[in-house]
């Protein structure tokens, strides 16, 4: 009598947390591009924000899909670029800088606005290295180049 075909499932990869947690932050970014891009909508207004990429760049990276991976570290590399670009124009350049938060623009004129304004860059700055050294790792490289070359669909039991 032949014995019943038992089919193994491809169980789920465990995920480093530093992983999930990058995922996830690319996901709230993206959920609030497309928030930014309604609101404008709703203001008659057109809003082309590339953010909302991160959403399927998040999604993407959950499911171990090395397209997310690559995409991931190429916004990254750009965003660590600006970040490193807008600190020196803040160091170098004179006063004039303002930002605008709730409608209400303000004015950079003190070294203390400055040294802040220098200070959330670098925030910034550090929070995206991050990132990238997580992306970088040889673990997390690894799992999606097993990822892209796992069989697809159940496999027969041997």
């Amino acid at each position: 009598m032949a014995e019943p075909i038992a089919y193994q499932l491809q169980s789920r990869t465990k995920l480093p947390p530093s992983l999930i947690a990058v995922a996830w932050i690319f996901i709230a970014f993206g959920i609030l591009a497309a928030i930014d891009i309604l609101w404008a909508a709703l203001n008659q207004r057109l809003s082309l924000n590339f953010g909302v990429l991160y959403l399927f760049i998040g999604f993407g990276l959950l499911r171990l899909k090395s397209q997310a991976r690559i995409w991931a570290l190429v916004f990254l590399w750009f965003e660590l670029i600006i970040f490193a670009l807008l600190c020196v124009l803040v160091i170098v350049s004179p006063s004039g800088w303002y930002f605008t938060f709730n409608g209400v623009r303000t004015t950079i004129t003190s070294w203390k606005g400055t040294v802040l304004a220098v200070g959330i860059l670098l925030g910034f700055t550090g929070f995206t290295v991050w990132q990238i050294v997580v992306l970088m790792r040889p673990g997390v490289r690894a799992l999606f180049t097993s990822a892209q070359n796992a069989p697809r669909g159940p496999q027969l039991a041997q």
